[in-house]
């Protein structure tokens, strides 16, 4: 049985001292379904496959080599949270919120994000094949060195969006909208669709991967 008050005290020092305190599984999720805003945490290698994570909250938190596969996320806010090598394969993050986090090798294979948002921060080294990316909100965000296959982003909105040293194929852009995307080094491979009110610019935005 969880202490979530005892919990509550270590994670309120923790947040007055600006250290990480470690958490585990269990923890975390008890803290969840508390409804607890959950900050400093660190989480190392944690499984939570399957487990019902909805509407978690963490802030300024650390994860590292934890599994998400078949995880429900929906309506999860990441807030300037540090995330590594952590597996979201089919993981359900729909309404979901990266808020100035930081993710690097990470997996996203089959993951449903649909009308998710990542405001200011950046996804490096993380391979996102075959998810449902449609309806997101991008702005001031970065994919560095990610490896993006069979995605489809319809209707998305993306807004000053760097693409540095990826890779993007077969990936389906009908209705997107897209306005300052930067490219460093990126590769557009064949495959990809698109359509809309304008979509010369659709074009040239895309082309400018290549």
């Amino acid at each position: 049985m969880v202490d979530v008050r005892a919990l509550l005290d270590k994670m309120y020092q923790s947040e007055e001292a600006g250290t990480l305190w470690d958490c585990t599984p269990d923890e975390l999720i008890a803290l969840c379904e508390n409804g607890t805003l959950i900050s400093y945490a660190r989480i190392v290698g944690g499984d939570f496959s399957g487990k019902n994570l909805r509407e978690v909250q963490l802030q300024n938190c650390a994860l590292e080599n934890c599994v998400f596969t078949n995880c429900k996320l929906s309506f999860a806010v990441f807030q300037e949270c540090n995330i590594t090598a952590c597996d979201f394969s089919s993981a359900y993050m729909r309404n979901s919120n990266f808020d100035y986090s930081y993710l690097e090798k990470c997996k996203f294979g089959g993951t449903s994000l649909e009308s998710a948002t990542l405001y200011n921060g950046t996804f490096e080294s993380c391979m996102i094949h075959e998810a449902d990316l449609n309806k997101i909100r991008v702005y001031n965000f970065s994919f560095t060195d990610c490896t993006i296959r069979d995605t489809q982003f319809k209707s998305v909105s993306f807004a000053r969006v760097e693409f540095d040293m990826s890779e993007i194929e077969d990936c389906d852009f009908k209705n997107a909208e897209l306005n300052e995307i930067y490219t460093n080094g990126s590769n557009l491979i064949d495959g990809y669709m698109f359509s809309g009110d304008n979509p010369d610019a659709f074009i040239q935005a895309l082309e400018s991967l290549m």
